[in-house]
């Protein structure tokens, strides 16, 4: 199979407003394994968002002590209070640097007790942890934040710095 037959038909994407996974949810609590840490992650991500005064980061296709560590950022910042991770890697096998988010408690990065780790492929997971949540409406009372400015901001720090070393000297 080449790389061109990957992506012949247009992907199609979710829309978490168009079904509502509260009841699935609700059933995921009472069942084991991956569907409990799904539902879990889930009433953590819903308290997250009734928690205005915090800010809510989504990372996606990082590494893990990238998403705890936002301190990358160069700025202050106190343990993370909430913390959810949906991965398909496993510590067993060298994955995830061989931590869990219980890990990260140790490090002073996460609060022991709001953090899950999620062990599912993420296009399965998130859809119904976002569903919830946007169906339970706490999102509403949050304002938007929008932190682009500060990575784009260091994008242009960090390529100013590569055009002054490229710069031949005469």
């Amino acid at each position: 199979m080449k790389k061109e037959d990957f992506l012949r038909e247009e992907i199609q994407h979710v829309d978490i407003k168009s079904f509502n996974s509260i009841l699935i949810i609700k059933k995921f609590e009472k069942m084991a394994f991956q569907a409990r840490n799904i539902a879990k992650a889930t009433k953590i991500y819903n308290k997250m968002l009734s928690n205005k005064d915090y800010t809510i980061f989504l990372c996606l296709a990082v590494a893990q002590d990238v998403t705890v560590a936002v301190d990358i950022l160069g700025k202050k910042v106190n343990m993370h209070k909430y913390a959810i991770q949906t991965t398909v890697a496993d510590k067993r096998d060298g994955g995830l640097s061989g931590s869990t988010l219980k890990e990260t408690y140790s490090w002073g990065k996460v609060y022991e007790g709001f953090e899950q780790m999620v062990f599912s492929e993420a296009t399965i997971a998130f859809p119904l942890i976002v569903s919830y949540a946007y169906h339970k409406n706490n999102w509403k009372k949050r304002s938007q934040k929008n932190f682009n400015f500060l990575l784009d901001k260091n994008k242009i720090n960090h390529e100013k710095r590569n055009i002054k070393r490229q710069t031949p000297t005469k």
